[in-house]
């Protein structure tokens, strides 16, 4: 979910952090804090007022712009009353229960409210990285070493089920990175291999996509993917769908859509953007399509979601605006964006977490609702995200205190 500063900016390249908050490279799984910040910038023009249908229309500045929020439990510092750092990294709604994990750390909490419990998932030079859903069944998957270590989280008491087999790289790999994906049967993750360059000049990390039988086996390596990274992994019926992120730039883009078998085998491109479109990585996929985060024109800071058969072809635009996370509920997509939810002159004003919906086959936006995300006193930073059985859960820190908790968003 990365931010920039109030307004779509011209002649400037590049979205800047919000002062004092935190700029998530998510492809990157890093977060960097400018904090108390405020980086000089030149408004030259701006259209940042959202233009989906049931937007809040103007008024007087001063009053409520956003409806009070709904959090899970009293916000925290976590994993513990000593920590000021941490924040909420994941978030996984299921049924009765929401888990999240912080970097150290790992919770369950009731989804219709309640205190959180810390789980029993932190073992000694281990750092908790990822959730995985499977069914009705939550992992962990931590780094020890070189290698994974997966948990499954229990829905009573703190005492996690630790898989016996670790998660190891293929031969001749040096060590597992990210988890990207879990299904029934394997784990999908990234694992590196530190490589001679030819001029002599020293070594660089080579890439691999590899899958590993969760219960147990030997890891499979699927893709070499040299100095290139995978932001996101999606599998859709037998096959798997990726990203290549190249290091051609600080943001980490993606040049091309990627599918193979999840078995194995030969990667075809699924497709390339060109032109003022350019692609960031893959925001979501149902049966049918991907749905691709681009940025529609660099030299305008103007970016959106646009969708692509899975088969691949000409993507088509679904949303014609910067989009922070998506996801798909029955026929529709849910997104927020940070951005000028109400109208007004000032361009610095009403600035929020605006949260929408508009139907995957196309058509208006509607504007449901906002999350006070912003600067000042009141306002939350939204560090993460899920959507289940209707409701966002985004995970928050205080702009007041620095204090964290979930807030629960019931979207129409």
């Amino acid at each position: 979910m990365d931010r920039k500063l109030p307004g779509d900016v011209r002649g400037i390249t590049a979205e800047l952090p919000k002062p004092g908050l935190m700029l998530i490279l998510e492809s990157m799984n890093t977060k960097i804090t400018f904090a108390g910040l405020a980086l000089p910038f030149i408004f030259i023009a701006c259209d940042s007022a959202s233009t989906a249908t049931g937007t809040v229309p103007p008024g007087p500045k001063g009053t409520q712009l956003c409806a009070d929020v709904n959090p899970l439990f009293p916000s925290r510092f976590l994993p513990d009353d000593t920590d000021k750092e941490d924040v909420i990294r994941d978030i996984v709604a299921d049924g009765a229960d929401v888990f999240f994990r912080t970097y150290k750390a790992a919770y369950r909490v009731p989804a219709a409210g309640g205190e959180p419990v810390r789980l029993d998932a932190e073992k000694p030079g281990q750092y908790v990285k990822s959730l995985h859903k499977v069914g009705s069944r939550i992992y962990l998957y931590s780094k020890r070493d070189n290698n994974g270590v997966l948990q499954e989280l229990p829905r009573t008491g703190t005492a996690t089920t630790t898989l016996a087999a670790p998660i190891a790289p293929a031969a001749g790999q040096t060590e597992v990175d990210e988890a990207l994906f879990m299904d029934e049967t394997h784990l999908y993750f990234l694992a590196t291999k530190l490589i001679d360059r030819d001029d002599g000049s020293g070594r660089y990390s080579a890439y691999f996509l590899d899958r590993m039988p969760w219960a147990g086996g030997a890891t499979e390596q699927l893709v070499s993917l040299d100095s290139a990274r995978i932001g996101k992994l999606f599998k859709q019926g037998d096959r798997l769908y990726y990203g290549r992120l190249t290091g051609a730039s600080f943001w980490n883009q993606a040049d091309a859509i990627f599918s193979l078998p999840a078995s194995g085998g030969t990667p075809i491109m699924v497709n390339a953007l060109s032109g003022p479109q350019t692609l960031v990585d893959i925001f979501a996929a149902d049966d049918a399509s991907l749905y691709l985060n681009i940025i529609a024109d660099p030299t305008l800071i103007k970016s959106g979601v646009s969708k692509v058969p899975l088969a691949g072809g000409t993507p088509t635009l679904l949303i014609d605006g910067k989009v922070d996370a998506i996801w798909l509920d029955a026929g529709r997509a849910i997104y927020t964006e940070y951005h000028q939810v109400k109208t007004d002159s000032d361009p610095l004003a009403n600035w929020a977490t605006g949260i929408y919906t508009v139907p995957v086959a196309g058509g208006a936006a509607a504007y449901t609702g906002c999350i006070p995300e912003g600067l000042g006193s009141g306002t939350f930073g939204v560090q993460s995200a899920t959507f289940s059985g209707g409701v966002l859960y985004l995970g928050t820190t205080s702009n007041d205190d620095g204090k964290n908790t979930i807030i629960k968003y019931a979207v129409p």
